[in-house]
């Protein structure tokens, strides 16, 4: 082996080591993580126990009597009215010419 091939491995070698050395040196501490894992368990255990309750209001109906003039339609299972714009309730719109 010559004097270049000697300095390339010995450069290989380094490089090699330092990566590993970084490598260790970023892996986690794992009784850290486990005792992370634990308490996030035991809080969703806790967080389970005490379920949100959901309050159902009932739906808001529609008024019993309707003012004149306001004519009930249905679609899709939902009533809507037609409201009249005029200040004479029960007078039909006069077409635009």
């Amino acid at each position: 082996m010559n004097q270049v091939n000697k300095i390339r491995l010995a450069g290989l070698v380094a490089i090699v080591c330092g990566v590993s050395l970084l490598a260790v040196a970023a892996q986690p501490d794992a009784d850290g993580l486990i005792g992370r894992v634990n308490a996030l368990e035991k809080r969703v255990a806790e967080l389970e126990k005490r379920q949100a309750t959901t309050v159902m209001l009932p739906a808001q109906q529609a008024p019993k009597q309707i003012p004149p003039g306001w004519s009930p339609r249905t679609i899709n299972g939902m009533t809507y009215y037609i409201v009249p714009l005029d200040s004479n309730t029960g007078a039909k719109a006069n077409p635009v010419k």
